[in-house]
């Protein structure tokens, strides 16, 4: 291989290292500020907005919540809500049946879903 290639080749394959090691910086980082914000904030209006923001950061989002499974009646109970542009479907304090909600996929499969518009 001649020296000009075999530079191109190393500048490409040192160029393709330091943007993965920058996604894992950045996805580290994110993990450390939302632990941060887990265990120093107590008030889970502003946790979630605190939680909101650091996810922002890296995935645009049109909303968060907050809701607790509610064991007995199957059913999720909204405790927070963060709408970055101000407007709001849903309110704190209700509760949704368990199939309604759009986050069921998420608890059922046990995994993170991402869902880009409401409706199945």
């Amino acid at each position: 291989m001649r020296p000009r290639s075999k530079n191109a080749l190393n500048f490409q394959e040192a160029q393709s290292a330091q943007q993965q090691l920058a996604k894992e910086r950045d996805q580290l980082r994110l993990l450390l500020d939302v632990s941060n914000a887990v265990v120093s904030t107590l008030d889970l209006r502003e946790l979630l907005t605190t939680v909101a923001a650091c996810l922002r950061r890296v995935m645009s989002h049109g909303y968060a919540s907050l809701a607790l499974y509610d064991y007995d009646s199957n059913t999720l109970q909204i405790h927070a809500l963060n709408f970055p542009e101000g407007r709001s479907l849903l309110l704190e304090g209700i509760t949704v049946p368990l199939e309604d909600a759009p986050s069921v996929l998420a608890i059922k499969k046990c995994e993170t879903v991402v869902l880009t518009r409401f409706g199945r």
